[in-house]
């Protein structure tokens, strides 16, 4: 839990020296425009830490792994997690 709460951290915090009140990495005029392009994109939270928005993505790593021949069967990726973690609300 630690470990998945200092990722959303970092992750908020990054974004918010992009495009908070006071931004403080980027000085460039156009980047919350490119910021804005980018969530038009792929979706207004685009770096999910939670599973239910990860779906997609964790099955199919599960496929291609037994695809690919690295696990004998297809692995159920839910059993890869913390329970707390895996309940974790969303973003």
């Amino acid at each position: 839990m630690a470990l998945l709460k200092a990722c959303r951290q970092a992750r908020d915090v990054a974004l918010n020296r992009i495009e908070g009140a006071d931004p403080s990495v980027l000085t460039i005029s156009w980047a919350s425009a490119e910021m804005a392009a980018q969530r038009e994109l792929m979706g207004e939270h685009y770096w999910p830490y939670n599973i239910e928005d990860n779906v997609r993505p964790l099955q199919a790593m599960m496929q291609f792994a037994h695809q690919l021949g690295l696990t004998p069967t297809q692995l159920d990726y839910e059993t890869f997690f913390d329970p707390e973690a895996a309940s974790l609300a969303g973003w």
